[in-house]
């Protein structure tokens, strides 16, 4: 994963860290996303149907700090880049699912980033010795226009027979790739 431009000495100005895997779609800078409508929410994060290039995507957001990070402890930054490296792992995990049955991971970004004195984060530096700390993990994943089945359902009902037997075909074929 590459890591944000260190700043200038003059002006520190942090630019997010854009990590894109964007095969089969225009090529569009993920940093200038517009966010829509919440669609889902989870114990990680909220999740916002967005739009980038004229692209819809389903945006992830994962709230990395909580409150001042210029304040925080050097317990709470080493805290902080666990987080943040269990994070890379599952992106990581995400970026080598390519099926038709999976959602499709197309990037993140790192954005809304504080300068800390207290170092760590494993952030660029700036030649004061502060770190870059991000807020937010935005996962940017393939948007479903139906949303999950578990919505469909409470939706619309229960699905016919042979509808039913498509789907769950479906996800078998989805569920062999994963295993």
């Amino acid at each position: 994963m590459s890591q944000p431009a260190a700043p200038s000495a003059e002006a520190p100005q942090h630019q997010p860290e854009v990590i894109s895997n964007l095969d089969g779609y225009r090529r569009v800078d993920l940093a200038t996303w517009k966010q829509g409508d919440q669609i889902g929410k989870g114990g990680s994060g909220e999740v916002f149907k967005a739009m980038v290039g004229g692209h819809f995507f389903a945006v992830k957001k994962i709230s990395l700090v909580q409150g001042d990070v210029t304040q925080q402890s050097p317990s709470k930054t080493k805290e902080f880049t666990q987080e943040l490296e269990a994070l890379r792992a599952e992106i990581e995990l995400l970026r080598q699912l390519d099926h038709p049955r999976v959602v499709r991971y197309i990037g993140c970004l790192l954005d809304g980033g504080s300068a800390s004195s207290s170092g760590g984060g494993g952030a660029s530096s700036d030649n004061s010795g502060a770190s870059w700390l991000p807020h937010n993990l935005l996962i940017f994943l393939e948007y479903m226009p139906c949303g999950s089945m578990s919505t469909v359902l409470r939706k619309f009902g229960p699905y016919g027979v042979h509808l039913a037997k498509k789907y769950l075909k479906q996800i078998l074929e989805g569920l062999l790739f994963l295993e």
